[in-house]
Order: structure tokens, then C-alpha cells, then sequence
């Protein structure tokens, strides 16, 4: 199948209307695991976060990451639309690698789709908001275009969207020389190797001359972040041990046959031009590495791990030239990866070592949420809350409150608490805020820590702390409620609310 004939790019198209369809009905829209709605809620007051006014969870770190999540709200009025773009981002990227499956590694829709799910990370990110879908998009089409020709226009354009990629997560700067050495190994000279570089370059300087990405505050952010996680490697849950069961689930059970067994039988079929293109590309692949050695999430190889279906369909041709029975590879590795949808093959330290389990799963935890060594599927509806969710109290409380402030006849409200919510008193800047932004109540920013909600039968008041509260000159009395001191519900007085 010709990459470029009119059919093929339909039937691309077809499959990547139908992976969004499946990722946008199971998406998270409020908050799966913390990162998620720490970054949506400052996208409603971006402005004020320009001003330093509000919080922002690592905005140095994905600059353009906020701004676009910003102009999403802008243009349809809802946090779901934020909420959902990662659905569509990576619905995005997966067709560009399954147009490239059909029409480059020669597979059929079947083996196609086997091969992605290869990756169950690939459907995870799809389905809560993250700030890597949008960057694993264009790491995706970056790659496509360095595969589909090395002629100048491609390599420029695949240049500006590692710059652009780079602009909605810094750390996507590690995929670069991967791309530059595909790039290389598919024919391109190191003269439109660096014009690429360039582009990704000058991209990256247009970000700092308007303002968008300071290269000081991303450091300080690479440099916060490190010290954390090798501070959470001493902690007993966050250890070394723990790292490794993160590194196991990078692959399904089948992906890990290919990456070893696959290989090995590729680098024994294959000739000797192809096996000096593996490594070249192996060489440039080495810098993704580096999560490894600190890898508290499945996600920070995401960068690389979106391109992986591409080498995995020529390790699965090395076990069909090894074994000399194509059909029946075929169908047996297909095979394999839809079991693993449904059953999981859990890791055991005593005999049979392996624990197989239809529809359950030794969790893995991780800093995007529980991951698995299979049965997929259920977790995939455990994030879209459709299976076995219970929503937290404080999820509860704020619908519950939010319920009677839009019913309410007179509503006068504040809360003190922490922005983010991953500290104490985070209440209704995040649970309750977003039920209320859902119910079309737009922010105002009338100081430093001071946001405003402007209900039915008044203002619901959020202040980041006591200093904001002060400065507010509020005379709230006891509906303005301390929400470091262990606040429930039953315990607002009903003079508040009415």
C-alpha cells in the first residue's frame, strides 16, 4: 500500500475517528490523578497566572501546554474541552503510526492495531488529560515526515514540531536525537540532519523572544523534580523495587516477547545494511533511556514509546523468517494481544511464576495512576470511571455543595485552602471549583489568591491562603471556612447556604 494513495490516508482516517470516539466516551472530565486537574483549573485564569495571581502546577515545565489548554476554554466555554483534547491528541498520533503500520511495515488492520496495543500506555494517555498527549502528537507526525522523505520541506517541518513538542513539555527535547537518527538511517545527510536541528532550534527561540518558555524556570522545574523523585526512591512505596514494576508494565506481556525474542530473530535475519541502520537508530534512541534510572511513571518514555510499533512489526517479521510460519505468527501474536485485554499475567516469586487471572490484576501504582501486566480493558474503564469507581468524599461534598449553591437563595461563601491538590485544604480550588466551572460559573481574579465564582445567590470566594483572605476585607464571619482543619461538609453553618 502506497503511503501517499488517497484510500489509505481514508482508511487511516477511519480508524483514528473511531479510536477518538472510544478514548472520548471513556475519558476522565474531572480529575483521575492529580496532575490532571492542577494543570486544567489554572487554564481558566491563565492571564492571572501571568501575573503571578494564581498558582500554576510546573507552568515553566509545559508553557504551551497551559496557553493551549487556555485557548480551548476560551473558544467552547467548558473544562471538558481541555479535559478531552488528549483523546483527540492521541487519537492523532496512533493513526499517523497505524498509516505508517499499513502502508510502510506492510500489516494488516489487525496486526496493526496488535502492535500499538503493544503499548498499553498508547489507550492510558488518551483517556485523562496529561500535558504529554499533545507533544506525543506531534513526536508522531515529526516521525512520520522524517520517514516519508528526507527532502528538505520534511525535514524542516519535522524540526518545528520537536520545537513545538519541546514548547508543550520541555523534556520532549530528550526525543530529538532519535528522530535526527531515523532520519539519518532512512537517507538524510547531516546537512538536513542539522537543518532539522535548526528548525527545532529556532522554534524553541521564537518561544523565548514572545515570552512563552523561560529556560531558567524550566530548569529550576528539571531541578525540583529530580531531587523529588530521588527523594521518593529512599521512601518505602516509591523505592527502587517499585521502579522496577514500573519498568515492567511499559510493554504488554506480548511486547516484552517482541523486544526480546524479536529482536534477537531480527538482528539474525536481517543483512548487514539493515542491522547498521537498527543501530544507528539504537544509538539515537539512547538518551530516552535516562527516565529509566528514575522511572515513577510509564509516561516519561512516552516520547519514544509513540514510534515503538514501528520496529516492533520488523522484530515480528525476524520470529516469521525464524520460525518460517508467517501466517501462523501472525495470528498467534494477534491472538496473544487480545487475550492480554482481558487476562493478566502477573510476575510470581514462587512456582509457576507467573499468575494468570481473567479480568483482574496485580495493580502497579505509579505517578499517572495503577497500572497492570494485563487484563487492559478493565483498567482502561477504571480510569473512565464507568467500573468499579467510587468518587472520594471530597468529590462527593463538592456536588453536594455546589447542588445547593446554585439552588441556594443566599449565598455567601469563602474558603482558605491550598491550590493544588495534592496539599491539605485543596477542597474548593479543585473539587469544588471544577463543579462549578462545569456549571458555566466563570472565574474572576480580583487579587493575589483570590478567586470569585459568581453563583445564583452570590459569590463563592477561594483564597489560597490567610494572607489572601486578609487582604480581601471580606466581613464573611463563619462562612468563611478554614479548610486545613479537617472541614466536612455537615459542618458548614446553614446560615451560608440556604
Amino acid at each position: 500500500m502506497n503511503v501517499y494513495r488517497r484510500s489509505a490516508w481514508w482508511e487511516s482516517a477511519t480508524f483514528g475517528v473511531i479510536l477518538f470516539l472510544f478514548l472520548a466516551y471513556l475519558s476522565d472530565y474531572d480529575g483521575y490523578e492529580g496532575d490532571d486537574i492542577n494543570l486544567v483549573m489554572p487554564m481558566l485564569t491563565l492571564a492571572e497566572v501571568h501575573s503571578g495571581w494564581i498558582w500554576a502546577y510546573k507552568y515553566d515545565w509545559q508553557p504551551l501546554s497551559y496557553i493551549f489548554g487556555a485557548g480551548l476554554y476560551t473558544v467552547f466555554g467548558t473544562p471538558a474541552a481541555i479535559f478531552v483534547s488528549s483523546a483527540a491528541a492521541m487519537a492523532l498520533a496512533t493513526t499517523v503510526i497505524y498509516h505508517l503500520l499499513r502502508t510502510t511495515a506492510g500489516v494488516n488492520p489487525l496486526l496493526a492495531l496488535a502492535l500499538i496495543l503493544t503499548v498499553p500506555e498508547i489507550v492510558f494517555t488518551g483517556l485523562y488529560y496529561n500535558s504529554s498527549s499533545a507533544p506525543i502528537a506531534a513526536i508522531a507526525w515529526a516521525g512520520f515526515l522524517v520517514l516519508r522523505s528526507t527532502a528538505g520541506p520534511s525535514v524542516l517541518a519535522a524540526g518545528v514540531l520537536i520545537g513545538l513538542a519541546a514548547l508543550l513539555r520541555v523534556d520532549f527535547l530528550m526525543v530529538s536525537p532519535l528522530l535526527a537518527a531515523i532520519a539519518y538511517a532512512n537517507g538524510a545527510t547531516l546537512l538536513q540532519v542539522t537543518k532539522m536541528a535548526v528548525a527545532a532550534i529556532l522554534v524553541l527561540a521564537a518561544g523565548i523572544v514572545a515570552g512563552i518558555l523561560d529556560p531558567i524556570g524550566a530548569w529550576d522545574v528539571y531541578v525540583f523534580s529530580t531531587e523529588q523523585a530521588e527523594s521518593k526512591a529512599e521512601h518505602h512505596g516509591w523505592d527502587d523495587f517499585l521502579k522496577h514494576r514500573v519498568i515492567a508494565v511499559i510493554f504488554s506481556p506480548a511486547g516484552w516477547a517482541l523486544l526480546f525474542l524479536g529482536s534477537a530473530c531480527w538482528a539474525f535475519t536481517a543483512d548487514q545494511q539493515q542491522r547498521r541502520r537498527g543501530l544507528i537508530i539504537a544509538i539515537g534512541a539512547l538518551p530516552m533511556a535516562l527516565p529509566l534510572f528514575n522511572l515513577l511513571s510509564v509516561k516519561y518514555m512516552m516520547p519514544a514509546l509513540i514510534l515503538w510499533p514501528l520496529p516492533a512489526a520488523l522484530f515480528l517479521k525476524g520470529i516469521e523468517k525464524a520460525v518460517g510460519h508467517p501466517k501462523l505468527v501472525r495470528a498467534s501474536f494477534i491472538a496473544g494481544t487480545s487475550l492480554f485485554l482481558f487476562v493478566s499475567a502477573d510476575p510470581m516469586k514462587a512456582p509457576p511464576f507467573v499468575r494468570l487471572a481473567i479480568g483482574d490484576s496485580v495493580l502497579v501504582g505509579s505517578h499517572d495512576g495503577p497500572r497492570s501486566h494485563g487484563a487492559y480493558l478493565n483498567r482502561w474503564l477504571e480510569v473512565s470511571k464507568i467500573e468499579g469507581y467510587r468518587p472520594s468524599g471530597y468529590q462527593d461534598g463538592a456536588t453536594e455543595l455546589a447542588t445547593r449553591i446554585e439552588g441556594a437563595q443566599t449565598t455567601t461563601l469563602g474558603f482558605i485552602g491550598h491550590p493544588s491538590h495534592f496539599r491539605e485544604g485543596s477542597f474548593a480550588w479543585r473539587a469544588l471549583y471544577i463543579r462549578l466551572a462545569y456549571a458555566g460559573y466563570r472565574p474572576e481574579v480580583p487579587g493575589r489568591g483570590h478567586l470569585i465564582l459568581q453563583t445564583p445567590g452570590g459569590p463563592v470566594h477561594l483564597f489560597a491562603d490567610e494572607a489572601a483572605a486578609s487582604a480581601a476585607n471580606l466581613a464573611l464571619g463563619d462562612c468563611l471556612v478554614r479548610l486545613f482543619t479537617g472541614w466536612r461538609l455537615e459542618l458548614l453553618n446553614d446560615q451560608c447556604v440556604q
